[in-house]
């Protein structure tokens, strides 16, 4: 393969093709869950700085990515789509792709468990707050889009908090490669035992304890790697549906 030339002219992609990242990282981070209303068209061109036509050209692409639709009528406007295809035919694709889901993890266990550490050592109290206020909505949260949102919000802000905008890229890009690629099953086994995991990095950030906050990060990303294995193998089928709801519900 042919290697550029790291001096030839840059080329700057139009308007459109960054609103369309905008909104798609926004997708994937889970900042706009399925079946969530966007502003007006005039109030999310005036959000994004972009004119209306921009903003259309960037609809039409997201809607042929499956990634939005149009309603019409009282009621209607722009939403995010659920995952297209059968519940089986997702798990299929899915099964297809289980070493780029295994990197992923891997990485996520490199960066995510630094950014742990780190925030335990340079969190302020704003970001201390901020930890707190993504666990009360987890808390709240009842259904699994409202998991994951809060469940993005979490981490984010612990990325925030350890203080490296280098760090916080990639905790942001491997979460939305990531979760582009879970959310393609419907993965609601996977929140049990979360929020009790998530207390415990919390509270090691919380209390400025850096090898805690490290191991407790990286335990909980391997609970995800043992829980996404066994969605992949069919084993959580195995679990009775009563305890499959507990897990659920205490996720």
């Amino acid at each position: 393969m042919e290697l550029k030339d790291p001096m030839e002219p840059i080329e700057k992609p139009p308007a459109s093709a960054q609103v369309v990242e905008r909104i798609r990282r926004a997708i994937q981070l889970d900042r706009l869950g399925a079946g969530e209303r966007l502003p007006s068209e005039p109030d999310l061109a005036r959000q994004l700085g972009v004119s209306r036509t921009t903003l259309r050209a960037a609809i039409r692409h997201l809607a042929g990515e499956g990634y939005l639709e149009s309603r019409r009528g009282a009621g209607g406007g722009l939403f995010v789509m659920a995952p297209e295809g059968s519940k089986a035919h997702r798990l299929t694709e899915l099964r297809a792709r289980a070493g780029e889901i295994e990197e992923l993890i891997d990485f996520r266990s490199a960066i995510e468990c630094a950014a742990a550490r780190f925030a335990a050592l340079r969190r302020t109290e704003a970001d201390l707050e901020r930890i707190e206020a993504a666990l009360e909505a987890l808390a709240r949260s009842r259904v699994i889009p409202e998991f994951r949102k809060a469940d993005s919000a979490f981490h984010l802000t612990i990325a925030d908090a350890a203080a490296n905008e280098h760090l916080r890229r990639a905790v942001e890009d491997v979460r939305a490669a990531m979760f582009g690629l879970v959310d393609l099953a419907d993965f609601d086994v996977m929140v049990s035992n979360s929020r009790d995991e998530h207390r415990r990095i919390a509270d090691a950030i919380a209390a400025g304890n850096a090898k805690k906050a490290e191991r407790a990060m990286a335990r909980h990303i391997e609970t995800a790697r043992e829980e996404i294995h066994d969605v992949l193998t069919g084993r959580h089928m195995r679990t009775p549906a009563a305890a499959r709801e507990r897990l659920s519900e205490s996720g």
